[in-house]
């Protein structure tokens, strides 16, 4: 989409280059007719025939970048609400033992049916893949689990606390405005030292100090989270 809508920019770019360099040439030659007449009226309507085509065109050329503006925010709202979407059916799984000629898609399987009491098979899971390139043998890359069915990964998710204690976290994947979010209340959180627990739920960031549960909307509710912790 950022490619398609520089391409059109850059049309617009040229086409405006385009009309300058002939414009520059049109100008050129009215005025040495100008500067040989002595006529001041045929005069004017020579300058007006340059400069009414040139501000009607370069209002066109204003309203049809307004448009490529439009369309580019469109597109990335839309193309938020997909990856959203998709998120909201996918789940990290970390701290799985990663086997070299491992199944991991029948690991992910037994683990969930195992410890969330569900019934799962391939069918409920439409991608299920570790990320990243394996760098060292000490190294387990986290799993991305996809389901079918958003309850079921829901499920998974909402009771994921059935994993305390074991080496096995569950988190959500997050767009990149949240992820920037959860970063910026967590580095807070850490480097103050604040004795509180913070999570997403649905891709909402949380936190709880105490008896007080709260949720995170921007980077500037991050700065107040000192005063809870007095």
């Amino acid at each position: 989409m950022a490619k398609s809508v520089k391409e059109l920019n850059d049309k617009v770019d040229g086409l405006m280059s385009k009309f300058q360099t002939e414009l520059k040439s049109i100008r050129e030659e009215t005025n040495s007719k100008i500067v040989a007449s002595n006529d001041h009226s045929e005069n004017d309507i020579l300058q007006g025939k340059i400069d009414a085509p040139e501000v009607k065109f370069l209002e066109n050329m204003a309203d049809i970048r307004k448009e490529i503006l439009e369309f580019q925010r469109h597109m990335q709202a839309e193309l938020k609400h997909v990856t959203d979407y998709l998120n909201g059916h996918k789940i990290i799984i970390h701290g799985i033992v990663e086997e070299k000629h491992e199944n991991v898609m029948e690991v992910i399987i037994n683990i969930i049916n195992t410890k969330f009491e569900l019934n799962l098979n391939k069918n409920d899971i439409s991608e299920c893949y570790r990320l990243g390139k394996k760098t060292s043998q000490k190294h387990h890359r986290p799993v991305i689990v996809a389901f079918v069915n958003k309850w079921k990964r829901n499920h998974v998710y909402v009771n994921k606390r059935k994993l305390k204690g074991s080496k096995v976290v569950v988190s959500e994947v997050l767009n990149k405005s949240q992820q920037e979010l959860f970063k910026c209340v967590k580095e807070h959180i850490n480097t103050n030292k604040l004795q509180m627990s913070y999570w997403t739920s649905f891709g909402n960031v949380y936190i709880q100090c105490g008896d007080t549960k709260r949720r995170i909307y921007s980077k500037d509710d991050v700065s107040l989270l000192n005063s809870l912790n007095t």
